[in-house]
């Protein structure tokens, strides 16, 4: 059962089979037949023949302009962010086939019954790499250790997601909340872009 936003190991190893079947729905190109929606704001999604590509220009490039815009991104900040996308890659790798992504599984999103998830609510879906969000979950401590096990059990995480590619993957998501939120939510954005070196 659910409380309080936390989870059974049963329901995180339910989660997992959810995603990793929804995973392998695959599409030739990232992006979406139309933009979609984050919270508010629109989502860009141009079918794009790079994963890589498709992340700089389309989640990194576009919220930390429109952040920096609205006021939210300091200068220094961006730049930094800047930086990390001119060198994305050689810290990210291109999935085998872009993957049909559920874009906000967090544990508000998360409806369960009877030990069983029953729905993910309020998608934000595009095709992309399935490490994406996995380090979306991993980043808003959705689901913990059973839902990492029972995932890579079904479809695999590669060496080296968690070390690097998820940090590089929670700047994106942190950049979201200081668009969202304001200038408070700077400092997990600044402890990501630390942590990678930038």
């Amino acid at each position: 059962m659910f409380y309080n936003g936390k989870f059974t190991e049963a329901v995180e190893r339910d989660a997992a089979d959810c995603l990793a079947e929804l995973h392998e729905v695959t599409a030739e190109q990232s992006g979406f037949p139309f933009d979609t929606l984050s919270g508010p704001y629109s989502l860009p999604n141009p079918w794009t023949e790079s994963w890589i590509d498709f992340f700089r220009e389309f989640r990194l490039r576009d919220v930390a302009d429109a952040a920096a815009e609205a006021g939210t991104l300091p200068s220094a900040d961006r730049e930094r962010v800047a930086a990390l996308t001119s060198d994305l890659d050689s810290l990210l790798t291109e999935p085998a086939a872009p993957a049909l992504l559920h874009g906000d599984v967090w544990s508000e999103n998360v409806v369960v019954r009877d030990g069983h998830v029953r729905a993910f609510l309020d998608p934000a879906m595009y095709y992309g790499h399935p490490e994406i969000e996995l380090a979306y979950i991993l980043a808003f401590d959705t689901f913990g250790d059973a839902f990492f096990e029972r995932y890579d059990d079904r479809r695999g995480i590669e060496d080296g997601f968690f070390e690097t590619r998820a940090a590089v993957y929670t700047v994106f998501s942190s950049l979201e909340l200081v668009r969202y939120f304001g200038c408070d939510k700077l400092s997990s954005l600044r402890g990501a872009l630390t942590e990678l070196g930038y």
